[in-house]
C-alpha cells in the first residue's frame, strides 16, 4: 500500500479546479444549462434535505443510470453540479439519475453508503434494474451498490478502494477514519459480488493514488470472480476524467450502453 497524504489534495494537485467546477465553462453552469434545456423530476428517497435525485428520464424502455458525485465524501458538491452528466447517456436513450447526499462530518461514511443504497432502491423500484456510476468517493459507493439486487452492473470512475490510505489526508478530520474504520470501509476488504460487472477506469494524468487504488481493487475483485474491466481515461486528470459522461460518442458512454443493454 503506498501512502502520500499530497495526492488526495486535488486543489493543489489541479491548480484550476475552481474554473473547472464553476467557472464560466465549467460543472456548475454546463449543469444548470442542461436542466433548463431537459427539466428533470426530482424524486426523494430519504427525510433529509439532500435527499433527492433528479431523473432526467427518456420514455425508453432501458434501464437507468445512477451517477453518484465524488468530494472524498466532505466537500460542498451536490447534484446541481453534476446534471451535465446526464448528456451522454440521455442522448442514447438512457434515464439517468443524479444524486445528492448528506456529507461529512454532519454523517459518516456509514450512513453516506446506506442513503445511496435508498437511491438505487427507488430507481430499481420504478425500473426493475439499474446500472451505476460514480467518480472518486461516488466510485467507492458504486462497489458498494454492485451487492444490491437488481444492480446490474457498475461503472466506478477513479475510485477509492482503500481508504487506509486516506487516514492521514487532512481532511481525516471531517471522515474521522480510524484503522478499523478505514479498513472495514474500504472495498478492497469486501466480499465481491460474485459474477456482477464492474468496469474500473481512471484517467491517465492521474497520479499514482488513483491508479494504484484502481488497478488493486480491479486485480482483487476479478481473481474472486467479478467481471472486470479496466481502462485508463487519455489526457484525464482527476477532475476531468468524468467528462466523457457529457458526449454520446465517447466511449464512457458507448460502455454505458452497453452495460445497460447486456441482459
Amino acid at each position: 500500500m503506498s501512502e502520500n497524504p499530497q495526492w488526495w489534495d486535488t486543489r493543489a494537485l489541479i491548480p484550476d479546479y475552481r474554473d473547472i467546477m464553476v467557472g464560466e465553462r465549467g460543472w456548475k453552469p454546463k449543469a444548470a444549462a442542461y436542466r433548463e434545456q431537459h427539466p428533470p423530476r426530482e424524486l426523494r428517497y430519504g427525510q433529509g434535505e439532500r435527499h433527492t435525485l433528479d431523473l432526467f428520464d427518456t420514455g425508453t424502455d432501458l434501464p437507468p443510470l445512477l451517477f453518484i458525485h465524488g468530494g472524498f465524501w466532505h466537500a460542498p458538491l451536490n447534484k446541481s453540479f453534476f446534471s451535465h452528466l446526464a448528456t451522454g447517456p440521455n442522448a442514447l436513450g438512457i434515464p439517468v439519475g443524479v444524486m445528492s447526499y448528506d456529507l461529512c462530518p454532519e454523517v459518516s461514511i456509514d450512513e453516506i453508503l446506506e442513503q445511496t443504497v435508498k437511491a438505487a432502491r427507488l430507481l430499481i423500484e420504478r425500473f426493475g434494474e439499474i446500472v451505476v456510476s460514480g467518480h472518486s468517493a461516488g466510485g467507492h459507493a458504486v462497489a458498494h451498490l454492485l451487492s444490491q439486487p437488481g444492480v446490474k452492473a457498475g461503472y466506478a470512475i477513479s475510485a477509492v478502494s482503500d481508504l487506509r490510505t486516506l487516514i492521514h489526508a487532512p481532511f481525516n478530520t471531517a471522515l474521522k477514519l480510524d484503522a478499523a474504520a478505514a479498513q472495514r470501509l474500504s472495498p478492497l476488504f469486501w466480499e465481491p459480488p460474485k459474477g456482477k460487472t464492474l468496469d474500473a477506469v481512471v484517467g491517465a494524468l492521474e497520479h499514482e493514488g488513483f491508479r494504484e487504488q484502481t488497478a488493486r481493487l480491479a486485480q482483487a475483485w476479478e481473481q474472486q470472480g467479478v467481471l472486470i474491466r479496466t481502462s485508463e481515461i487519455p489526457g484525464s486528470h482527476h477532475l476531468s476524467v468524468i467528462d466523457g459522461l457529457a458526449d454520446p460518442n465517447s466511449p464512457m458512454s458507448q460502455r454505458i450502453l452497453e452495460m445497460v443493454e447486456t441482459k
